[in-house]
């Protein structure tokens, strides 16, 4: 038996096993290493495909507009500028 000695009192020794989920880091970018130039050739190319610019005159198409450009941004971003790698110790 475990007693420790000179005392009328047992240890209670708790072992807690609780699955802990790992947390996948966000996508994070690199804007310091940017090839500036080729990122603005390829936006503009990427710009292209959209509609020119008109004058808006409903809700829905300044939406329209707004995720037209904001998905040609964020492509371009994802396709000219670098990924950041995860640091090891991120809690």
């Amino acid at each position: 038996m475990l007693r420790p000695p000179a005392t009328d009192h047992f240890p209670i020794a708790t072992y807690v096993d609780l699955p802990q989920e790992r947390i996948v880091p966000k996508v994070s970018y690199n804007f310091r290493a940017v090839d500036w130039e080729d990122f603005q050739e390829n936006l503009a190319v990427r710009l292209l495909e959209i509609p020119p610019p008109q004058p808006l005159t409903t809700r829905q198409q300044f939406q329209q507009v707004a995720e037209d450009l904001t998905a040609v941004i964020q492509d371009t971003i994802c396709t000219r500028v670098p990924e950041n790698k995860p640091c090891p110790f991120l809690k």
